[in-house]
């Protein structure tokens, strides 16, 4: 009886271990949110970071010049755009799964009743959802 009960209970302490040690993963529309909101609130560093190599970054570098040719042009009308688009809503749909991709349909509202469908490639890059493409819809 002794015996079992040792059994038991390292049993549900190896268990309680092995849980309890798993990080918890961020879900690929989580991850279109996040960018999206580093991309509007012009944090281009931390938005390329949720990003794979190719596509997705030149995305958030013609993001970035666009604003930096903005704001050499007139200051004050890029910082207005910017405040737009710090207000801007992420409203995910679907996800479809395809072996090691995923891809993630998504609206961008402007809070104004303007709306952009967009599609969102992502890619499992060492045990991380990476944003490989975005698209219109």
């Amino acid at each position: 009886m002794k015996r079992l009960r040792y059994m038991f209970i390292c049993t549900a302490a190896l268990m309680a271990a092995a849980c309890g040690g798993k990080k918890s993963e961020t879900e690929p529309a989580d991850v279109v949110v996040m960018f999206h909101k580093s991309l509007t609130a012009l944090e281009f560093e931390q938005a390329s970071g949720l990003c794979c190599e190719g596509k997705a970054e030149e995305y958030v570098a013609s993001f970035e010049n666009a604003y930096k040719e903005a704001l050499a042009q007139d200051a004050a009308a890029a910082e207005i755009a910017a405040g737009m688009l710090a207000g801007e809503e992420v409203l995910v749909g679907e996800t479809a799964r395809d072996k090691d991709i995923r891809t993630v349909f998504y609206t961008i509202g402007d809070g104004c009743g303007n709306t952009k469908e967009k599609i969102a490639v992502l890619k499992k890059v060492e045990r991380e959802w990476k944003i490989a493409e975005i698209k219109d819809r």
